[in-house]
């Protein structure tokens, strides 16, 4: 959903984003740059995004339309907690430690 949903809304609003010479950003994830074995997955879904956002900039170029892709580094919510926590425990570290190991996280 992630990777066809902005396909599907480029798709639509390319027009009127060419009329106005406008701007289109883009949310990818970090794990594109910096894929990690138990995100594989998601690392390739935002690999994908980030695929299309420089295809879709080459367009812009021609449609006077700028494009943008924006890739936050992992976003600590209530959601990505608790498997994180797990992954911490898997790897026999503290919550704390397991996020500092790696700045991606």
């Amino acid at each position: 959903m992630k990777l066809f949903g902005n396909l599907r809304v480029i798709k639509q609003m390319w027009p009127l984003l060419k009329s106005a010479k406008g701007h289109l950003v883009m949310i990818g994830g970090g794990t594109a740059r910096t894929p990690e074995r138990h995100l594989s997955l998601v690392s390739a879904v935002n690999g994908g995004i980030a695929a299309l956002s420089k295809s879709i900039a080459e367009q812009g170029l021609l449609d006077d339309v700028h494009v943008n892709l924006v890739q936050p580094r992992t976003i600590q919510t209530s959601r990505r907690r608790k498997p994180m926590q797990k992954l911490a425990a898997q790897e026999g570290m503290d919550y704390a430690a397991y996020l500092l190991e790696a700045p991606q996280r």
